[in-house]
């Protein structure tokens, strides 16, 4: 948890990529297969949010990892890599529905649907940014803009950032001052989203330059 919480604030997100493979191994010989599995998820996340790690190999690696999620029964981190693998199939144009492969009909619509229900904010969180990740980068800003008003009404709070929600942050305020260019009405209010973006960078890069300079 250091390396995931603590680490990615100081150090370069690349330095804490191996540890988290290192505290899966541990935790797997220790029999603590809750940390072992959370440490693969971590691994994942840092992986395609902060080291742009090849995505052949690494898909492979995510569906072998969300399987043995399954295995363990650790649904929750399981479901976190199954939407991690659908990022990376979608990333590379890869169509393929990675949440049948372990729930046999089930789509990310339908997933997002029963978070919701379940009040499981933080899976419904993760998919809005993950489909924001998806549209920022293939260029549909309006879907973009979508996803990060929807994210809203899943608020953080307490729970820890980590790399996936960095990035993210850099990404709502390329966002929003793309909307603040344009006349809609709402320039203000993206502008002042952009500007609170700003200056949480400025803050961070405090803390290192190597990550958020």
């Amino acid at each position: 948890t250091i390396y995931g919480y603590i680490n990615i604030w100081k150090e370069p997100f690349q330095a804490s990529l191996s540890k988290h493979l290192e505290a899966y191994d541990i935790g797997t010989s220790r029999g603590d297969v809750e940390i072992a599995i959370f440490n693969l998820f971590l691994y994942v996340n840092m992986a395609i949010f902060g080291c742009g790690e090849n995505f052949d190999g690494l898909i492979k690696n995510i569906q072998s990892y969300a399987k043995r999620a399954f295995q363990c029964n650790q649904l929750f981190f399981g479901k976190f890599l199954t939407i991690l693998l659908q990022l990376a199939f979608e990333l590379m144009g890869i169509e393929e529905n990675a949440f049948s492969l372990n729930f046999p009909g089930m789509t990310e619509e339908s997933c997002f649907a029963i978070a919701h229900k379940d009040n499981e904010s933080s899976i419904c969180r993760y998919i809005c940014c993950k489909r924001k990740h998806i549209a920022f980068w293939t260029g549909d800003l309006d879907m973009a803009a979508q996803m990060y008003e929807l994210s809203q009404g899943y608020p953080m709070g307490s729970n820890p950032r980590f790399v996936n929600v960095l990035v993210s942050t850099f990404i709502d305020g390329m966002i929003s001052f793309y909307f603040a260019r344009k006349c809609r009405g709402d320039e203000a209010r993206w502008a002042a989203i952009g500007e609170e973006v700003i200056s949480s960078l400025q803050q961070w890069s405090l803390l290192s330059s190597w990550n958020f300079a």
